[in-house]
């Protein structure tokens, strides 16, 4: 299975085969080479990496390890009209989302930043997906791996 991690409009696909044609390939000896700084510098002169191993889940979890792991959840609101819900974010527009609190489901966590961020309260139908994405977080200094568990509610 590979697994992408979005670093803003950038992308790494830890992969067996290579995904998509356009990529910076790195083919690593062994895991220990794959290191968030290695992959920073690829980004630098690249759009797209492809990370291609015989073990996408072990180069992924070895990348993994140089982050600090955040969760977050969010979703996509449709009311009966199939309209959709979206938000305007850092001049952007996004999907409502936040982190997950200390005991609290991705569930839960969906449809509490959907009502604190729009005044919307939605009830989760369906699981969509999840997402990752990599960043340096000013405010506390380190590098964050956000997985963001995204769900269908109404």
């Amino acid at each position: 299975m590979d697994l992408t991690v979005f670093f803003a409009d950038k992308s790494v696909v830890f992969a067996r085969e290579l995904p998509r044609e356009g990529a910076f390939c790195f083919r690593p000896a062994d895991c220990g080479e794959i290191t968030r700084d290695k992959i920073v510098n690829f980004l630098r002169t690249h759009n797209s990496v492809a990370v291609l191993t015989p073990d996408p889940e072990a180069a992924f979890a070895r990348f993994a390890q140089d982050f600090v792991g955040v969760e977050a959840a969010g979703g996509v609101v449709e009311n009966p009209q199939g309209e959709r819900l979206m938000i305007r974010r850092n001049g952007r527009w996004d999907l409502p989302k936040g982190h997950v609190e200390p005991g609290e489901s991705v569930e839960v966590c969906a449809a509490r930043e959907i009502l604190e961020e729009t005044g919307v309260r939605a009830e989760v139908v369906a699981p969509l997906c999840a997402t990752w994405h990599a960043y340096w977080f000013p405010k506390t200094e380190r590098w964050e791996l956000k997985r963001t568990h995204w769900f269908l509610l109404r």
